[in-house]
């Protein structure tokens, strides 16, 4: 084929009235070929996007002399842009503090099979989790993301930090766009639980024997306490709700007795009336206790005193490490997410029942 001139022209899929853009060559005799030029039309190639593939090439001829090539172009989408609101998360949150509507989140995208893209799976290996031995287990769950995050959540280190670093890893960015509104109010609620864990809910009662009710000289609280003397201490305090006291009867009578005598607080056998609720149970869980019962039922959710002690007891050892906290489910119900990743004992199985007293005891044995 000869021809003087050769136009390219680049248009985009599904706009036949918009080109990219077009470039001319035009050839001349050999004798003249070192002023060969190139010219570029006034729509310039620098606006269009990026080329992933030339779908469609056709050659026709104009007046024999020139050519004019037209190429299809396929184009790349681009990446979503990070919000701007991720900055503004705390990256340092433990990952215990998390919500639910973030687990969903992070479901709803995650839990889909989507061709090219990664998935739940491979966030948990980066979490470091085997797939042999973890993610196939996972995979049988009717929720696997919210039980990759409350399994990774007892890990040394976990926070938002590193759950949004993995993220971008796994190139998720539809993910990332997502998450910032939810974290942030995961973040303020953490920032809540942290000051309600630094300062009492209500205002200390001053009594006749102290100036003021510090950590530090927070004496007379208890029945056997003495306000000169050592404070009363126990190996577990007992967290509640009234409607389970009979469970609790059953508890003191298992712990109490012989050969173990665990030595149990328990709020309405133990605590002196007249201070603050919050503040003396605050000072009990952190300073004279080495384990905490949490009683788990419906009626226990609907506690705010229950709710407040719990989360204080999460926050001072928020990857339960020490494993001071122990949970026990006495009535089928949701678990609360923030001791969700925590291993409890089953006590709604009656059949279990003597193997799961003997669970606890050694439980209780572990400081």
């Amino acid at each position: 084929m000869n021809f003087n001139d050769l136009t390219v022209k680049l248009h985009l899929p599904g706009d036949s009235e918009r080109d990219c853009g077009a470039v001319v060559l035009s050839k001349r005799p050999a004798a003249d070929s070192s002023n060969r030029d190139t010219q570029v039309c006034d729509k310039s190639l620098s606006c269009a996007p990026a080329v992933s593939a030339l779908e469609k090439a056709t050659t026709t001829l104009e007046d024999g002399n020139s050519g004019c090539l037209e190429l299809m172009a396929a184009e790349i989408p681009e990446k979503e842009p990070k919000d701007e609101n991720i900055n503004k998360i705390e990256r340092s949150m433990p990952a215990t503090g998390i919500g639910w509507r973030t687990t969903n989140i992070l479901s709803q995208y995650l839990r889909p099979p989507r061709p090219g893209s990664c998935d739940w799976r491979d966030m948990a290996e980066e979490m470091g989790f085997s797939y042999q031995l973890h993610i196939q287990n996972f995979a049988l769950e009717s929720d696997p993301v919210a039980k990759v995050l409350s399994a990774w959540c007892t890990k040394p280190g976990s926070n938002v930090g590193k759950l949004l670093d993995i993220i971008e890893k796994i190139e998720r960015h539809d993910v990332l766009h997502e998450l910032p509104a939810f974290l942030e109010e995961d973040c303020k609620r953490w920032k809540r639980t942290q000051a309600e864990a630094r300062d009492p809910i209500q205002v200390p009662e001053v009594t006749g024997n102290f100036a003021s009710s510090t950590s530090d000289d927070l004496r007379g609280i208890t029945l056997n306490d003495s306000p000169s003397g050592p404070p009363e201490m126990f190996d577990a305090y007992v967290c509640f709700a009234m409607a389970d006291l009979e469970f609790v009867q059953q508890l003191r009578s298992q712990l109490e007795s012989e050969p173990h005598n665990y030595k149990l607080c328990i709020d309405q056998r133990d605590l002196l009336p007249g201070g603050s609720h919050a503040l003396v149970t605050a000072e009990i869980i952190k300073n004279r206790c080495n384990k905490m019962l949490v009683i788990l039922s419906p009626e226990f959710l609907q506690s705010p005193s229950c709710d407040f002690q719990t989360k204080f007891a999460v926050s001072l050892e928020p990857g339960a490490r020490k494993r001071r906290i122990i949970p026990i489910l006495v009535k089928p119900c949701d678990l609360p997410l923030i001791i969700r990743h925590i291993t409890l004992c089953d006590f709604t199985k009656q059949d279990l029942r003597p193997w799961l007293w003997d669970r606890l005891r050694k439980a209780m044995s572990i400081r």
